[in-house]
C-alpha cells in the first residue's frame, strides 16, 4: 500500500484535479496524506471538502514551511508501506499506475518511471524508459546516468518507507531544488530498485510564468546542494570508479540545467543573473565536475561543453545559447 504526500500551498485552481485523481488509489486501500502548508485561498476549503467525503485522507494544517518543510511533515504522519510524493498541482493516471502495484511487494526498495509532461498544446512522455532490475540504488543511478534516463524529481519514484525512517533521510528545509540531495541519499541505502516503463506522473507544464519574469538569486540553492551532496559522498566513503563517473555527470549536467541554461541568455542583460552565472563558474565542485567530464568517459554532450567550458567561458555562452535557441525552436 502506498501513502502519497500531496504538500499544498495556494493552489485552488489544480488541488481539485490532483485528489480527484487519487480516489481510485483510496479506493483500493492507500490513503493520502494532504499538508496545508499555510495556504491563503480556497485550497484549506477544497481540502476539507475530500477530507469529509474520504476518510482516507489525512489533513495537516500547518504555518507555511515551504515544500520541503510540507513534506517532512508528511512523512511523519505516513503509515503505509510506500511514499509516494505528488505536487498539488499535478496529477496521476491510475490507470496507467496498475502495472507498478506488483513491485509494491515489501521486497523493491525503490520503483522509478516515467511521466507525461502536460502542455496546453501537447502531451510528450519522458524519459525514454525501458524494464530494469538492480541490485542496489546505486547501480540503478550509474546506470540511468550512464543512459541518460536519470532524473532527480522525487515525485517520478515510489519510495519504500522503512528506509526513510531508519536512514533518517528528510527533506533540507529553506532550500529550493531540494528532490536530488534527497534521491542521492535514498539511492545510496536503497537495494532492490526497478525500473518500470510506464507514465503515470502528469506534470503540468502550463501554470508557470516566463523565466524571463523569474530570475531567482534564490536558484543559488543548487550551489549549496552540491556541496552538501560532494560532503555525503566523501563521508559515506563512496569512492568506487563507476560511482565517481555518475556523480560528476550528474553535478555538471544537474547544475548546467538548472543554472546556466535558466541564466545565461540574461546574463548579459540582467545583473543578478549575470552574478548566478558567475558564481556558477566560480563554484570549485562544479568546476571539479567540469574537469572530470572533459577528460573521463562520459556522455558526449556533456564531455563537448565542459571542454567548451574549460577552454573559454565566453564561447562556452555564445555555443549554449545558440543551443538553447535551435532547441526552444523545436
Amino acid at each position: 500500500m502506498i501513502s502519497f504526500i500531496v504538500p499544498a500551498y495556494n493552489v485552488e485552481n489544480y488541488i481539485n484535479k490532483c485528489l480527484e485523481s487519487l480516489i481510485p488509489f483510496i479506493e483500493r486501500g492507500d490513503e493520502v496524506v494532504v499538508v496545508n502548508d499555510g495556504s491563503t485561498d480556497k485550497t484549506p476549503e477544497i481540502i476539507s471538502d475530500f477530507e469529509e467525503r474520504y476518510p482516507q485522507i489525512k489533513v495537516i494544517n500547518q504555518n507555511n514551511k515551504g515544500l520541503s518543510g510540507a513534506r517532512n511533515t508528511g512523512l511523519r504522519f505516513a503509515t503505509k508501506e510506500y511514499v509516494w510524493f505528488v505536487d498539488s498541482d499535478d496529477f496521476i493516471d491510475f490507470e496507467d499506475s496498475k502495472i507498478l502495484f506488483p513491485y509494491l511487494d515489501g521486497v523493491n526498495d525503490l520503483i522509478a518511471f516515467g511521466r507525461k509532461e502536460v502542455f496546453k498544446e501537447k502531451i510528450t512522455e519522458v524519459p525514454k524508459l525501458e524494464n530494469q532490475d538492480f541490485e542496489s540504488g546505486l547501480e540503478y543511478f550509474e546506470n540511468a546516468m550512464r543512459n541518460g534516463y536519470y532524473r532527480t524529481n522525487v515525485w517520478d519514484k515510489i519510495y519504500r518507507r522503512e528506509v526513510i525512517m531508519d536512514k533518517n533521510i528528510r527533506f533540507v528545509e529553506g532550500l529550493l531544488y531540494e528532490d536530488m540531495f534527497f534521491n542521492l541519499q535514498f539511492q545510496s541505502y536503497a537495494e532492490k530498485t526497478i525500473c518500470v516503463s510506464t507514465y503515470p506522473y502528469n506534470y503540468i507544464k502550463f501554470n508557470t510564468e516566463s523565466i524571463s519574469a523569474k530570475v531567482k538569486l534564490k536558484d543559488l540553492d543548487v550551489l549549496k546542494f552540491i556541496e552538501l551532496a560532494n560532503d555525503f559522498t566523501h563521508d559515506s566513503n563512496l569512492n568506487n570508479p563507476k560511482f565517481i563517473n555518475a556523480f560528476n555527470q550528474l553535478i555538471f549536467n544537474w547544475v548546467s540545467s538548472c543554472l546556466l541554461n535558466k541564466y545565461v541568455a540574461l546574463s548579459t542583460s540582467d545583473k543578478d543573473a549575470n552574478h548566478i552565472v558567475d558564481e556558477t563558474l566560480h563554484n570549485k565542485i562544479f568546476m571539479e565536475a567540469a574537469n572530470f567530464c572533459a577528460h573521463e568517459k562520459v556522455r558526449i554532450r556533456y564531455k563537448i561543453f565542459a571542454k567548451l567550458l574549460l577552454f573559454s567561458p565566453f564561447i562556452y555562452k555564445l555555443v549554449l545559447m545558440g543551443a538553447l535557441k535551435i532547441s526552444h525552436l523545436r
